[in-house]
């Protein structure tokens, strides 16, 4: 076998234990396909409209060392207020709950008093003539605290659902990652719905107590935003040529969620690139951006207002909020009577069954649990099997490439020695003959594999080769699944 032989077939080898070894990590951990099967969502679009919620587009200008570098969400704890109490002369009047800024308020026509004998005597709320009034009064001055308050104790609502995001953070920042994530890719094949933002970039809470009102914040890592690849590749009929060649486009230009009218262009390109014959860009509401109804702005026609029904899994969107609020959620079960009800308010339906491959800018945060990023590690060594033509030997004898050589292992009066007695093995603590060896095959192999019961000295032997590796000058980088097991390394 010639020397180019050689190395294709140890290219063919060695692809098809990473391919293996990806297609079984892909079978064993499938991407989530719906973004409500994340454990922590919270749309953008459901934030309130209040001074206590702050959110920071990309093309805002921040100097790089201001406060407001990368923060994308600021959320202040709001003051919140009481409901106006009642006159005096309708305090009993009143039914109870009217401290409740969502409730209605009403009160009691009647009620029974007793007279002097003890007997039971009706009064009615008109009786005094000062009682209508006084409601009125009342009841505009609490509906107009209702409409002030209404998007406070929203903002309240948000502030404790993000205190419980960082409660969890705190406790499992191991398992758990926070992402902002945009362009929600929807499309659907025999197994169900797709339906998740493909541009992440991670975030980190930051809970800021100091503040005269409690903050939190959200605000970028360092790492880049990033496709999702692992959910881009299992949709049908995908183009993977053209994943690939936005992965590396985000690389060289760097689209963020949140961002503008490049990171429109950005999820433009995918979309019509991933699906040439059926992907579109649509508006928020589901609908084509190419002719789109846009919300509140639909021109009345001979009819009435047209208003667009898209089936979206098992239920249906509609084009304009005010339509949505007359019909409710709408499934298959309710969509007859809810199309009925559209046209007896004046509206025209027109029904969009038959959904492709769509993208909308909705940007959403999400908790999930932390990803490893394995799958892409074997996208580069697969990559890089293709050009090379020198592969390590310990990958080549695992394929059955090279024989193992037997090493002398026997024993002899060096090693027997402790760590700190032999000239060539520069161990920092006392170490038996085994941990010498395992010196020894590190020196003359690329990998070395150490196996052993806990207790039987793994973390001491690797304490002693971080003293020989740095007594020669060299740079040690050590991991771990866990921080304790770094710190007792150390120590």
């Amino acid at each position: 076998m010639n020397g180019q032989t050689a190395i294709e077939c140890h290219r063919e080898r060695l692809s098809k234990v990473f391919e293996f070894l990806k297609a079984y990590l892909e079978l064993r951990y499938p991407p989530l396909r719906d973004i409500e099967q994340q454990l922590k969502v919270l749309w953008l679009k459901d934030l309130p409209q209040h001074p206590s919620v702050e959110v920071f587009r990309n093309d805002t200008n921040t100097e790089e060392k201001s406060e407001d570098a990368g923060v994308v969400l600021r959320v202040t704890r709001p003051r919140l207020t009481a409901c106006p109490s009642p006159h005096p002369t309708i305090a009993d009047w009143v039914e109870p709950g009217w401290e409740n800024v969502n409730s209605t308020m009403d009160f009691y026509t009647s009620r029974n008093l007793p007279d002097r004998s003890g007997r039971a005597q009706i009064e009615r709320f008109e009786d005094v003539a000062e009682r209508p009034s006084a409601f009125r009064l009342w009841q505009k001055q609490r509906e107009e605290w209702q409409v002030n308050e209404r998007p406070a104790r929203r903002s309240m609502a948000i502030f404790q659902a993000i205190y419980e995001w960082f409660g969890i953070h705190e406790r499992e920042p191991e398992r758990i990652e926070i992402l902002v994530g945009d362009g929600l890719l929807n499309c659907e094949d025999d197994g169900g719905q797709f339906n998740h933002p493909i541009l992440l970039q991670r975030v980190e809470i930051e809970f800021c107590p100091e503040k005269q009102s409690p903050q939190f914040v959200f605000r970028k890592r360092e790492q880049p935003p990033e496709l999702y690849l692992e959910f881009l590749r299992s949709l049908p009929g995908a183009n993977y040529q053209q994943i690939a060649k936005c992965a590396d486009e985000l690389k060289t230009t760097e689209f963020t969620p949140l961002g503008g009218e490049y990171t429109q262009g950005f999820f433009q390109r995918l979309i019509q690139g991933v699906f040439p014959s059926s992907g579109e860009m649509v508006t928020p509401n589901g609908v084509s951006a190419e002719n789109p109804v846009q919300p509140g702005s639909a021109e009345p026609t001979r009819d009435g207002v047209p208003v667009v029904v898209t089936r979206n899994g098992d239920r249906y969107e509609l084009s304009d909020t005010k339509a949505a609020s007359i019909t409710g959620p709408i499934t298959a079960s309710n969509l007859d009577s809810s199309m009925r009800r559209l046209r007896e308010h004046g509206w025209v339906p027109k029904l969009r069954t038959s959904k492709g491959p769509s993208i909308r800018r909705d940007p959403v945060f999400f908790m999930r649990q932390r990803q490893s990023g394995v799958s892409q590690v074997f996208d580069s060594i697969l990559s890089d099997i293709a050009t090379r033509e020198n592969f390590p030997a310990a990958l080549l004898q695992i394929v059955g490439l090279v024989h193992a050589e037997v090493e002398n292992c026997q024993d002899d009066s060096s090693s027997s020695r402790l760590g700190n007695e032999d000239e060539d093995i520069l161990l920092s603590k006392p170490a038996n003959k085994e941990q010498l060896e395992i010196a020894r095959q590190l020196a003359r192999r690329d990998c070395v594999l150490v196996q052993g019961p806990p207790g039987t000295g793994k973390t001491h032997t690797i304490a002693n080769l971080l003293g020989h590796l740095l007594a020669q000058g060299k740079s040690v980088l050590v991991t771990a699944h866990t921080p304790k097991a770094l710190i007792t390394t150390v120590l």
